[in-house]
């Protein structure tokens, strides 16, 4: 579940004083992540009359992991498991249990490793610093910088704004539009950033359709209701789902490409994914828009003229594309080029290049190129890397270090043994179960914990019963990110809610038909289509 900014538009904000419903949290992701709202440690509570360090429930698993880990380390006498593999099975028992019951923020779990580690002989003290300075780290770092710069001059807005145009305002279209241009920016910037710009102009549309059906009796306020709610939906849910589209759109992938090369040894390139991501994305989203137009919300209404006045004036307002826009739109490009042809273009000719320089070479450039403004700036400035979620990026070293420390001390292959009994069901099966408890699962417990703990634990379960071990890690990272059914599951999913458009309960119902969707989806997708897309 992704950490919420402090403030919202000021619907949010209104809504997020509402007592009626769950407490919505106020610390912020990186894109496309994800973090509980639950309380964080030393924020206090309002119910009390003093301020409290830590609430029941953070107490309890900020004891319970490290005495896990001395349990682990005192009792856990196996063959063949040496005491490095004994602590290093004690160590992810704490961190899992830190991570999910979120007692301390998620990064200072990831620095346990280095703590740990050297100090068992589960890995050289070298190995487990260089762990949080790994290619697909500076991947995500120069990812964020041109997130960054997106959101600084205004072109994700833009980029949204002309896509919704350019699809028409019909009401089939213009959710459609909605739909598609929340998951093209979403795959570039936060979720939650994208939910926070997207809804505003989702409900301006809203107001002025209802203003026009009070006006003129053209449509029923049913039928408004069940557009306005298509409209929320839809929004909300592309911007999670467009997080798995790409490496640098969301946390469970990276996860999931990290632990391929630290447990397998198998890299996986920006346009190697981007070939199986962004389809899956595609008919996820066609599918999200079919069954929120054509089944959970079917109205009468056809067109929406009044869509096309706001969209329009929106554009207007932005005025014509502005020198910096232009210039970040072209590093973009350049940029989105190369990652998607270095397999072919790059490497036959010139070694050692990785989607991780690529990226800093984007970051680069940014702080290069003169803005072309009235103030003489630069794209990026300094200033600007204050806003880089340098938590997320610790939060990665802290899952390949333990990664590492999995495959160095052999626990990976006990850990793998656990799993020879599924060894004689199907592929299918497997796939299906796996993807089945990971997404209810996550509804409760943060995705990128839920990543970090259980991705390795499929990748070694899959090693061990000679399956596809890159497969159903891919399968687990996309069902990680299904979370659609609570308010606190991410913060897409409680910026809707504060609308009070979205109710719990329908947030439930609607989001329960679209998990089963999402399974269905991922099931076919990395059963048909990912064996194909990774043996090349």
């Amino acid at each position: 579940m992704k950490h919420l900014p402090r403030r919202f538009d000021r619907f949010s904000r209104d809504s997020a004083r509402d007592t009626s419903g769950p407490p919505i949290s106020a610390t912020q992701g990186a894109p496309g992540q994800e973090s509980s709202t639950t309380d964080q440690p030393g924020t206090g509570s309002a119910d009390s009359g003093r301020p409290r360090t830590y609430r029941t429930s953070q107490l309890v698993t900020l004891l319970l992991g490290p005495a896990l880990f001395v349990l682990t380390m005192l009792v856990v006498r196996v063959d063949g498991l040496e005491t490095p593999a004994v602590a290093v099975l004690g160590a992810t028992l704490w961190m899992g249990t830190w991570w999910i019951g979120e007692c301390v923020p998620l990064p200072v779990t990831a620095l346990i490793p280095i703590l740990i580690f050297p100090t068992v002989g589960a890995l050289e003290t070298g190995e487990a610093f260089s762990s949080y300075g790994d290619n697909i780290i500076f991947l995500f770092m120069g990812g964020f910088l041109i997130a960054i710069a997106l959101e600084k001059w205004g072109l994700h807005r833009r980029i949204a704004l002309s896509i919704v145009r350019v699809l028409g305002t019909s009401v089939q279209r213009i959710i459609l539009g909605f739909i598609l241009a929340t998951g093209v920016v979403s795959i570039w910037i936060t979720n939650t950033a994208t939910a926070m710009m997207m809804i505003p102009m989702g409900t301006a549309i809203v107001a002025q359709v209802r203003d026009m059906q009070r006006e003129s009796s053209r449509a029923s306020e049913e039928d408004v209701a069940k557009f306005e709610k298509s409209l929320i939906y839809g929004i909300g849910y592309s911007a999670t789902i467009a997080g798995v589209g790409t490496l640098i759109g969301g946390t469970t992938i990276p996860v999931m490409v990290a632990q391929a090369e630290a447990l397998v040894g198998q890299t996986v390139s920006f346009a190697q994914y981007a070939l199986f991501g962004i389809p899956f994305v595609l008919c996820f989203m066609l599918l999200l828009w079919v069954y929120l137009t054509r089944i959970a919300f079917r109205t009468k209404m056809r067109t929406l003229p009044a869509g096309a006045t706001v969209i329009n004036q929106e554009l207007k307002a932005m005025g014509p594309m502005t020198k910096p826009e232009k210039r970040i739109a072209a590093i973009g490009l350049l940029t989105a080029l190369l990652w998607m042809t270095r397999p072919w273009l790059i490497d036959p000719f010139v070694e050692g290049i990785s989607d991780g320089m690529i990226a800093i070479l984007a970051a680069v450039l940014l702080f290069l190129v003169p803005a072309g403004d009235a103030e003489k700036t630069r794209v990026l400035e300094w200033r600007d890397t204050s806003r880089l979620p340098w938590d997320i990026l610790l939060l990665f070293g802290g899952g390949l270090a333990l990664a590492a420390a999995f495959t160095s001390t052999g626990l990976s292959e006990w850990v793998g043994d656990k799993f020879s009994l599924l060894g004689a069901a199907p592929f299918l099966v497997i796939v299906l179960v796996t993807a089945a408890i990971l997404v209810y699962f996550t509804e409760f417990t943060s995705t990128t914990a839920t990543a970090l703990v259980f991705v390795p634990l499929v990748g070694a379960g899959a090693m061990s019963i000679g399956q596809d071990a890159v497969i159903l890690m891919l399968t687990a990272a996309l069902a990680v990110n299904c979370a659609f059914m609570l308010p606190v599951a991410t913060p897409p999913n409680a910026i809707m809610y504060s609308t009070r458009v979205v109710t719990a309960s329908g947030l439930l119902k609607t989001g329960f038909w679209l998990s089963l969707i999402g399974i269905g989806l991922i099931t076919v997708f990395v059963t048909v289509w990912a064996p194909f897309v990774f043996s090349l």
